[in-house]
């Protein structure tokens, strides 16, 4: 028969008061600013503030003892006893009392006249789809701000991205300087609901989430060519949400996407080395990728959301540049590399033709590998051969001026060849 263990009211009351923030940092838990909250690194769904906490993917939560009731799996005298420090007498601090702030009522910042700014800075600095950025501000989910400093000497201009809730009211938005130089301005306007962070909502059963605005355009951008609109988006902006009512959630970066990308099974020691050089290093993302590429010949989402543990770094952060960046490779690289002009001479001259060749013969389109491995297809700006339009190389080889036909029976050998050798093997 168990014992019961009986708390006064008061032992009960103390229990729930106790500052979380200070509770889990002396459990040794590390803690990751969001906002006015903190997250817990390893589970970036808890959010703890004071003494309240909150599951944003079970949707539930609240004060010090059902925390760490669920959080450690303790029963209820469990919970309070450790929460008491049990016989040692040690006292947490008791959360400080807020003071009851009006909040000010939501408004959008003042348009700009025109959105020339803020087509530049995603266009060519964001490196974001004009066709992408003209599609949302048609939808009047992105404009430019005009606002004045508080002298009224000086006008900013800033990109805006807003949420709507269900009857197309305005109630969240997110500012993103769009200077090029310096450290740009970026946050959500004061007093909006995070609850319609900036989102497009499609017709299918998927939602892809990201942490910020820019990382959800950048994403479209690149996959603008399969039917983007159908799918749903959010971005985060610095909070945290689930897909109630989708059946399909992908967290980019998170271990979702492991139905979405090509993965293998791959020794994640090899990153060893390379983690415990740079992990510590501000801005080192990059060349921890690289590293990564390097030794694995792509980014395998094991290895992402390994960097990911290591480093503390979101993995939506860590996907967000993994995709951004064109040098980056999520899907492995057959033996032959084809990298198919698609420059403006050899558009003009049939380039969609071979790559319909292309993928009748191979049955892959760009940026997809066969399932042997042994030929991957890769769209290319221009690789300055415009005299032998169309063009393409294989492995660094160029062949110019091919027709359909010519393109599959040059396929066909350089497989023949690719098979013997295996053979041979």
């Amino acid at each position: 028969m168990s014992t019961y263990i009986h708390f006064t009211e008061e032992q009960k009351i103390r229990a729930n008061e106790v500052d979380l923030v200070e509770f889990l940092q002396r459990q040794g838990e590390k803690l990751l600013p969001s906002g006015r909250e903190k997250r817990i690194a390893s589970d970036h769904s808890i959010t703890v503030r004071g003494n309240e906490w909150y599951d944003h993917a079970l949707e539930q939560g609240g004060l010090a003892i059902d925390f760490v009731q669920n959080f450690y799996g303790l029963s209820f005298p469990e919970a309070v006893t450790k929460l008491l420090s049990g016989e040692q007498g040690e006292l947490y601090s008791k959360t400080k009392e807020r003071k009851q702030i009006k909040r000010k009522p939501f408004v959008l910042p003042p348009k700009n006249s025109d959105m020339r700014r803020v087509f530049a800075y995603l266009i060519k600095n964001r490196h974001i789809d004009r066709d992408v950025v003209s599609f949302f501000a048609k939808q009047k989910l992105l404009y430019e701000s005009c606002e004045q400093s508080a002298n009224k000497t000086k006008e900013y201009h800033n990109a805006v991205f807003v949420g709507y809730d269900e009857n197309g009211v305005p109630c969240h938005a997110h500012k993103r300087g769009i200077y090029s130089h310096g450290n740009g301005f970026k946050g959500n306007i004061e007093s909006g609901n995070p609850c319609y962070s900036f989102h497009y909502t499609g017709i299918s059963n998927r939602l892809y989430v990201f942490e910020a605005p820019i990382d959800m355009l950048s994403f479209i951008t690149i996959y603008k060519n399969i039917h983007w609109q159908e799918h749903s988006y959010v971005a985060l902006c610095g909070v945290s949400v689930t897909g109630k009512g989708v059946g399909n959630v992908d967290c980019c970066g998170a271990k979702e996407l492991k139905g979405h990308f090509l993965d293998e099974e791959v020794d994640l020691s090899l990153m060893d080395e390379t983690l415990k050089k740079y992990k510590e290093v501000k801005g080192s993302l990059i060349t921890i990728l690289q590293n990564a590429q390097e030794i694995y010949g792509f980014l395998p989402m094991s290895v992402l959301e390994y960097i990911s543990q290591e480093t503390g770094i979101y993995s939506s952060q860590i996907y967000g540049v993994a995709t951004f960046y064109t040098q980056f490779r999520l899907n492995p690289v057959g033996e032959n590399l084809i990298m198919l002009c698609k420059g403006t001479a050899c558009h003009v001259n049939g380039a969609d033709g071979i790559e319909e060749a292309i993928t009748e013969e191979l049955g892959i389109k760009d940026g997809e590998t066969t399932e042997d491995k042994i030929f991957t297809l890769n769209n290319v700006a221009c690789l300055g051969c415009c005299s032998l339009s169309p063009v393409m190389m294989v492995n660094g080889e160029t062949y110019g001026s091919l027709t359909p036909q010519k393109t599959k029976e040059i396929l066909r050998e350089i497989g023949k060849q690719a098979l013997d050798a295996k053979e041979g093997n």
